[in-house]
């Protein structure tokens, strides 16, 4: 026995003795969940499991993971019961289950997913909230009460900042409008106000799609307006002109890159999904990726959730009672089977990672509790 401890204990000191980058690239490969674990083999891991420069990288080569494995879809119930997640990779598996997260009493709303981070709004507080670490901040209110119209989350890259967008608009006489916004800063822990203006004739509401630094809606008048994480404005996002007329299209991110997914005609017998490859440079830039054919005895984007791509091209479709999955090589149509019976609502694309709901070292997030 005493020689089998000495030969364990050997073992451990010699692992420690790897040269430091390759024990570097090796742990920064791994789920979140081991490498929490490995926190406790030495101060010098902690250190560096800790380290802005290492959480960067691990958050690098999980989005890149070309098999999905650290890739997630949290998923919100129309009725007051858990979030519940699942792991891409899984939706292949049949019948694959969701994990109940965490339990519900009041009304929640998924403001928005990034870099592993998730915004949640609760009642009228806002959280972020790190699914993977299981840790979580409550930001506070907007300032607004219960009622909001809109809001986003994103990620401000010339600031390295996550922010929370929230507008709401006030009728003030007859076609007059009065936009009031607030913008959360994570490193500043606070919430200021902004002149907003926003051009009456545009109506819309829910969640912004986040992609390029920007916040994204559609109006009901099927326009794409924009709020600027980092110059604090808003804008418009020039559509090609064959996207002009399409019927409920959905805004998406594939690859980091804004898209669209919408119905090209009231019979609802094909639908195309635009990526803007280039952001920010006119119409030119978008480009027409797949066309899918209907497959539903009801228009695809009539009731879209939300939409997604796989890594070998497969477009991930989820409807509020089911999800579909569409493989255009072999148009493919494939129905995974789900053990949910509460229509979904909402739902968020987030990629496991060890980015800290903290804006400072000073403060102590704690693991996500609805009261």
């Amino acid at each position: 026995m005493e020689r089998e401890n000495t030969t364990k204990l050997q073992i451990t000191e010699n692992s420690l003795r790897l040269p430091q980058d390759i024990i570097e690239e090796i742990l920064s490969r791994l789920p979140v969940k081991s490498i929490l674990k490995f926190r406790c083999v030495s101060k010098s891991w902690r250190s560096l499991i800790s380290s802005y420069r290492f959480i960067k990288t691990h958050l690098q080569k999980s989005t890149k993971n070309a098999g999905l494995s650290h890739h997630r879809i949290i998923v919100n119930p129309e009725r007051d019961i858990p979030l519940k997640l699942v792991c891409w990779r899984s939706l292949l598996n049949d019948p694959f289950a969701f994990d109940s997260v965490i339990s519900v009493d009041r009304d929640v709303n998924i403001v928005g997913c990034c870099n592993g981070l998730v915004c949640i709004l609760e009642d009228e507080r806002f959280i972020l909230w790190n699914p993977s670490t299981r840790m979580a901040m409550n930001v506070g209110n907007a300032g607004f009460g219960k009622v909001f119209a809109k809001y986003g989350f994103g990620y401000d890259e010339s600031s390295d900042d996550y922010k929370v967008f929230v507008i709401i608009t006030l009728s003030c006489r007859p076609d007059v409008y009065q936009a009031i916004s607030r913008l959360y800063s994570l490193k500043t822990n606070s919430w200021k106000t902004l002149k907003y203006e926003q051009d009456s004739e545009y109506h819309f509401d829910g969640a912004g799609t986040f992609a390029s630094g920007n916040l994204h809606w559609i109006t009901d008048d099927q326009e794409i307006v924009s709020f600027d994480l980092k110059s604090e404005l808003d804008g418009m996002v020039e559509q090609p002109n064959s996207l002009k007329g399409d019927i409920f299209p959905t805004l998406g991110v594939i690859d980091g890159c804004l898209s669209v997914l919408s119905d090209k005609d009231y019979q609802g017998t094909y639908f195309d999904v635009w990526v803007m490859k280039e952001y920010g440079v006119k119409k030119e830039s978008w480009v027409k990726l797949v066309t899918l054919p209907n497959f539903r005895h009801n228009s695809i984007s009539e009731d879209l959730v939300s939409f997604c791509r796989g890594p070998n091209g497969e477009i991930l479709l989820i409807h509020p009672n089911t999800f579909v999955i569409y493989y255009p090589e072999g148009k493919a149509v494939h129905h995974p089977r789900i053990n949910i019976t509460d229509p979904s609502f909402e739902a968020g694309f987030y990629v496991e990672s060890l980015v800290s709901v903290a804006s400072n070292a000073e403060q102590e997030p704690e693991p996500l509790v609805f009261e």
